[in-house]
């Protein structure tokens, strides 16, 4: 042990006389040797010491051309680790000069430091809820930022908001002010953003109120030496450090509820600036009382209701928000010398584009009406009953001027003293490619040169090395959003939707191979036209089309249906909310999929597009199919889209929503749920035309549950179609071709043109004897069609 001290202490020695080791730190560290008083260093302890200082001397032998200040920084770092790993041996604060003040105690068992008084803080996702993601946390190998498996564990908008790697998104666009500095936390949660906080500052002290939510934050921050998560309530720390950054993120709402004081806001922000350093920045982030989505009937985040912050009633035992004025005028009020705001879209929780002063300043300088509109799908928790489509709203209120007042958070960060220089001041905003893994992220900056906008791209290879490359910004409007002239009327029609897809697909087509097709042959595109989607597709104001960002360079041919395919699924699936359509049965986006494939003649082979797109997700790492692929997934499964959020959909139509079931077997009669394709639908008395796709496999008989209510269903039409057209089976009530009658009956109406099916329960059903149909059918391709109008 002494031979240790020694050893330390000459090298901590030599890195004073070279003007790299502050005389504060080479005094704390010889405190707290001196005090060590026989604390028996475990031999790992003590050999990550001596190799860390081999290390730190090594790189100054090597790299002599390196600054002092690089060296120091390096240097400061062991000081820190050092310090806390001491501290943590020693479980004591007796004697010891630290940050902290005496009251903190460290925990072993919950690697966290504990105030002695601590009080028991009452935010809390759930017992149930914090338990669980301590368990995946604790369990994890890998708690780094990309981790895959907390990525796989985003199953929940809980496990989401806490693990997803799209939380540090917030911070990136400002990770020059935080990188290598000493940053406090204040009010960490589980440790979303503390673990990127940890990942590229030199120290972070992280507090959090709830004993529950810390350890998971510790749990987060394990392998990082140079974080301390500390159990206490903002209002009674006690720290005798100042810090290079504070941060309040997704805090200083809830003041009001946890502060006592006359003016709760004010308090707090007084206390995080008490920490600061002289040139030290405080950073908020906090959702706007006039953000757009409230306006369209987003609930608050903190319990208060819809339009509790638009109607302007919060109580004083509320959480608050603020709009952008108010809250830039109280961080001046309260002795910051100057604010920068920055605009988080689709808010600042899981935010792909934050927008920064450059344009906030200027709004009307630029053109970001498509690159705003495109977060909104991304929110994590969608409105359910929005007042308005937020894509087309948002266009509206960034080509006047609006956005930074109507955005739906914003990200403040404060200066204690006016900088000396800006930061970042010619990007006009960053774009994060949501949902992205280590490899697969994309980082673009929209950079403002003298008024001409580029397109600064940084992506990443397998190593993790970053690629940068610049582009001129493609001037025009994107594709996708001219489809909302349509969907947006009341009682819109599906017919319409067929040439606005046929003008992406004409374009698609000019890229394709095979042209003069022969027999049996597929038609190909190139791989790099895998994204080459309507939402890639730029029109300018000559109507000249270009696809942008076409980044999935797939270095195979890929078969072009399947990307019509894919185009019409994503764009479909893209949608926030419609008006409601002239056809009910078009509520549903498998419903409309599946009238658009058959109106524009493409072909889906479900068992060749799945082996595709197993390929190009193994060669991507990454997902590009929406549905199942599953052996024998329906058509159904393939797309596996829910059904429009259609505005103004009246609670009576709600009730007149029924449930129509196919259930198949190979065997007679041996259905089952696994085996089925289930599609809604609404009572209407007009036609609706259902499509349902049967499995390609050998099917022995089929049973169709037409409903499960009681009504009237008038039939004109239900036959089995093969894949070239020809009918292999059509209902016949005069000569049954049916079976299993249960809960229904069959009448005929209309001289027989029409058949009409009354239900006698909640399971009206009938079974067709399918035996004698080829198995080439139903490999190929077969479908049941019906057309029909029903009346609860």
């Amino acid at each position: 042990m002494a031979r240790i001290i020694e050893e330390i202490l000459y090298t901590l020695e030599n890195f004073f006389a070279q003007g790299v080791l502050r005389v504060d730190s080479y005094h704390q560290v010889k405190h707290a040797l001196d005090n060590l008083n026989g604390v028996d260093l475990d031999n790992k302890f003590a050999l990550q010491i001596l190799n860390e200082l081999a290390n730190i001397q090594l790189q100054i032998f090597i790299n002599s051309e390196k600054s002092a200040a690089e060296v120091s920084n390096n240097v400061e770092r062991f000081v820190r680790y050092f310090l806390n790993n001491i501290r943590k041996l020693e479980n004591t604060t007796d004697n010891y000069p630290n940050t902290f003040s005496l009251n903190y105690r460290f925990s072993n068992d919950l690697n966290l430091w504990i105030d002695k008084n601590t009080k028991k803080h009452a935010y809390s996702d759930g017992e149930a809820t914090e338990a669980h993601l301590y368990e995946i946390v604790r369990s994890s190998k890998d708690v780094s930022l990309y981790s895959e498996t907390l990525q796989r564990n985003c199953s929940s908008w809980a496990n989401t908001y806490h693990f997803s790697s799209d939380r540090h998104h917030l911070l990136k666009p400002i990770e020059g002010m935080l990188k290598g500095k000493n940053v406090l936390e204040l009010g960490c949660g589980c440790g979303g953003i503390s673990r990127y906080l940890g990942e590229v500052s030199s120290n972070l002290v992280a507090v959090e109120g709830s004993v529950n939510r810390g350890k998971v934050a510790a749990q987060r921050c394990r392998d990082l030496p140079n974080v301390n998560v500390v159990i206490d309530l903002i209002q009674d720390l006690e720290f005798e450090e100042q810090f290079d950054v504070v941060t309040l993120i997704g805090v200083l709402e809830y003041s009001q509820i946890y502060v006592d004081s006359d003016d709760p806001i004010g308090h707090v922000i007084q206390k995080a600036k008490q920490y600061l350093k002289p040139n030290g920045i405080l950073i908020v982030a906090i959702e706007n009382q006039l953000g757009l989505k409230y306006f369209a009937g987003a609930p608050e985040d903190h319990g208060v209701g819809v339009m509790a912050g638009i109607n302007d009633i919060y109580s004083n035992d509320d959480p608050i928000t603020f709009g952008k004025k108010e809250l830039e005028s109280k961080f001046i009020s309260e002795g910051f010398k100057k604010v920068d705001t920055y605009l988080a879209f689709p808010d600042y929780k899981l935010p792909s584009l934050i927008v920064h002063p450059r344009y906030t300043r200027a709004p009307n300088k630029f053109d970001l009406s498509d690159i705003v509109a495109g977060t909104a799908i991304h929110d994590g928790q969608p409105i359910a009953k929005p007042t308005f489509a937020l894509e087309s709203t948002l266009r509206l209120v960034e080509r006047n001027g609006l956005l930074p007042d109507l955005a739906n958070s914003h990200l403040f960060v404060c200066h204690k003293e006016q900088p000396i220089f800006e930061h970042k001041p010619q990007v006009i905003a960053s774009y994060f490619s949501p949902k992205r893994n280590r490899t697969t992220r994309q980082y673009i900056e929209f950079i403002d040169n003298d008024g001409k906008t580029t397109v600064s791209r940084t992506q990443f290879d397998n190593s993790g090395s970053s690629i940068v490359t610049e582009e001129p910004l493609v001037e025009g409007s994107v594709y996708r959003f001219s489809l909302h002239k349509i969907i947006q009327k009341e009682n819109w029609k599906v017919e319409e939707l067929v040439p606005w897809f046929k003008v992406w697909l004409d374009e698609l087509r000019k890229f394709q191979l095979n042209e003069n097709l022969i027999a049996n042959k597929v038609s190909q595109l190139p791989g790099k036209y895998l994204d080459a989607l309507p939402r890639n597709m730029m029109v300018n104001a000559n109507n000249d089309i270009e696809f942008i960002d076409l980044e999935w360079n797939y270095p195979s041919d890929v078969p072009f249906d399947l990307v019509a395919f894919r185009g019409i699924v994503v764009t479909l699936g893209g949608i926030t909310s419609v008006a409601q359509p002239k056809d009910a049965p078009f509520v549903s986006r498998i419903n409309l999929v599946k009238y658009l494939l058959r109106e524009l003649s493409i072909s889906v082979d479900i068992n060749q597009f799945q082996g595709v797109f197993r390929e190009i997700n193994s060669y991507f790492s990454a997902s590009f199919n929406t549905g199942s692929l599953n052996e024998n997934a329906s058509l159904e499964e393939f797309i596996n889209l829910p059904h429009f959020t259609v505005r103004g959909y009246k609670e009576e139509q709600q009730t007149r929503l029924a449930e129509l079931c196919l259930y198949w077997a190979e065997e007679p009669n041996a259905f089952s749920e696994d085996k089925t394709v289930k599609q809604s639908f609404q009572a209407s008395a007009s036609e609706q035309i259902f499509n349902i796709q049967i499995p390609h496999k050998r099917i022995n008989s089929l049973r169709l549950d037409i409903s499960n209510r009681e009504g009237m269903f008038l039939l004109d039409e239900c036959k089995i179609q093969a894949k070239g057209g020809s009918v292999v089976w059509a209902l016949n009530i005069e000569e049954p071709n049916y079976s299993g009658v249960g809960e229904m009956e069959f009448l005929s109406c209309q001289g027989g043109k029409q058949i009409a099916i009354k239900s006698t329960g909640n399971d009206p059903k009938f079974t067709l004897d399918l035996s004698n149909v080829e198995e080439e059918v139903f490999s190929a391709g077969a479908v049941l069609l019906l057309r029909m109008s029903s009346f609860f």
